[in-house]
């Protein structure tokens, strides 16, 4: 076996059987094998690029160049590309080069002036009726207001002063400072009251299920918004001029459900009594609403009484605000009657 000068054993053609055995193609490959520097010999090969004068000025042995710029003349680097100069800021800021545009900016103030023409229609027209900042003013009260006023309800014929206070700057006293200004507290808890006492009333007939007690809870939420929007309809359309508004309508046909449950417990107690409280309480409280009524509706409005026609002025003469009164306080007893006989 003969051995070349790297100890790598030499293949020459004549080791091949076949027909390629003498071919050109092997030939070359044979002779550039031998002449190929292999893996043994890497560290020799790197340490005598090294010493040599194209490499030892400019390369360091940490991999670094020491001479950057001679290494650039002699090799040759590739231009790096370098970001604009001369372009404006306003470029690479949309947001501002927007806001700099005089038709966005028109825009913009367009829709500022719209949006603030809303807001003062809304103000102006649906606050006049269902403001909800005025809305904190009806749940004002405190235990004491709620236990006076309930017994007032109860036993109205003893009660003997029925006028609303002012403050001085002729502002209404909220409830808890005047046991005859109206709340909306008491409304609300006697509806969620009156329909648990149907539940119970139900639950003591056996006929309970939620589903009937969803029901008349729907039905009695409806009939109670039914009777709001009549009277104030009735308001509207008899052009009658008050110091009623809505949340003043929605409290005092809310105290009528005091009285309904009162003639739930009754029945539930004891079978025949229904009618009983029933009529005892359409007495009370129709009593209640004409005096708390009376200078509401036939006293008008104490903003605009100065400004309106004397035909207008006529407070107790006028015949549409008497039978106003009297419709709004008869109707009481009809709904009471209404949501309770089925029980």
């Amino acid at each position: 076996m003969i051995l070349n000068k790297n100890g790598r054993k030499n293949v020459t053609a004549q080791n091949f059987d076949g027909p390629i055995a003498n071919s050109t193609a092997v030939n070359q490959s044979m002779n550039f094998t031998q002449n190929m520097p292999y893996l043994n010999d890497t560290e020799q090969f790197f340490n005598e690029q090294y010493n040599s004068n194209s490499y030892a000025q400019n390369f360091s042995p940490n991999g670094f160049y020491e001479n950057q710029g001679a290494y650039d003349q002699q090799f040759g680097t590739v231009p790096q590309p370098q970001p604009p100069t001369n372009i404006p800021p306003q470029f690479f800021n949309p947001a501002q080069n927007f806001l700099n545009d005089p038709v966005a900016s028109m825009a913009m103030k367009y829709g500022s002036n719209l949006a603030d023409q809303g807001k003062e229609f809304v103000q102006q027209n649906v606050d006049k009726w269902f403001s909800v900042s005025k809305l904190k003013y009806y749940f004002a009260v405190d235990t004491n207001y709620v236990a006076k006023k309930l017994l007032i309800i109860l036993f109205p014929f003893l009660n003997r002063d029925w006028s609303v206070k002012y403050t001085q700057g002729e502002v209404a006293c909220p409830p808890k400072l005047d046991v005859n200004a109206p709340d909306m507290y008491i409304p609300v808890m006697a509806f969620v009251t009156y329909i648990l006492m149907v539940g119970v009333t139900l639950g003591f007939e056996d006929r309970f299920s939620p589903e009937k007690l969803g029901i008349y809870a729907s039905s009695a939420l409806g009939w109670f918004l039914i009777e709001v929007l009549i009277i104030f309809l009735s308001l509207q359309i008899l052009s009658i001029k008050s110091a009623l508004t809505t949340f003043d309508i929605m409290a005092f046909c809310g105290y009528k459900y005091f009285g309904m449950i009162l003639c739930l417990l009754g029945q539930l107690l004891v079978p025949d009594a229904y009618y009983f409280v029933l009529l005892y309480m359409s007495l009370s409280f129709t009593y209640f609403m004409v005096r708390n009524l009376k200078l509401m509706i036939l006293g008008g409005s104490s903003s605009t009484a100065q400004n309106n026609s004397a035909y207008e002025n006529q407070s107790y003469g006028n015949k549409r605000r008497i039978y106003l009164l009297l419709f709004i306080s008869l109707l009481q007893p009809i709904f009471m009657w209404w949501l309770t006989y089925k029980f």
